[in-house]
């Protein structure tokens, strides 16, 4: 292989010739294991069912209110005994408006959600 003669030659080959073996090194060390902190896991879901009362009655939420519900459709999910005591389900399901048409309930289920939730 010829060397450059030049000054000019000289200088810049031993330059360019290690910016591209750092560059290349820099490319293969990133590409190994990724060493950012591992994603937890997401938390499991808590339970539907906490107390036999809502053990009870949480068929007829999981058929009426749940396929809205749900904390994507609706961001008011009913998955536990806390969660549906503290939305305004008593006020909504006694004037009617929930679950909304054509999805009606039975007086008896209507009925035994109103009980639990007084």
């Amino acid at each position: 292989m010829k060397q450059p003669t030049s000054f000019l030659g000289q200088c810049l080959l031993p330059i360019v010739v290690g910016l591209i073996m750092f560059g290349i090194m820099v490319f293969i060390g990133s590409c190994g294991e990724d060493k950012d902190e591992p994603v937890p896991a997401p938390a499991p879901k808590a339970s539907p069912v906490r107390d036999a009362a809502f053990t009870a009655i949480y068929p007829i939420i999981r058929a009426n209110c749940t396929p809205c519900h749900d904390g994507i459709k609706h961001p008011v999910k009913f998955e536990t005994p806390e969660q549906f005591k503290g939305s305004k389900a008593r006020a909504r399901i006694t004037n009617g408006s929930m679950p909304p048409s054509p999805k009606k309930m039975t007086a008896d289920s209507k009925g035994k959600l109103l009980e639990y939730l007084q």
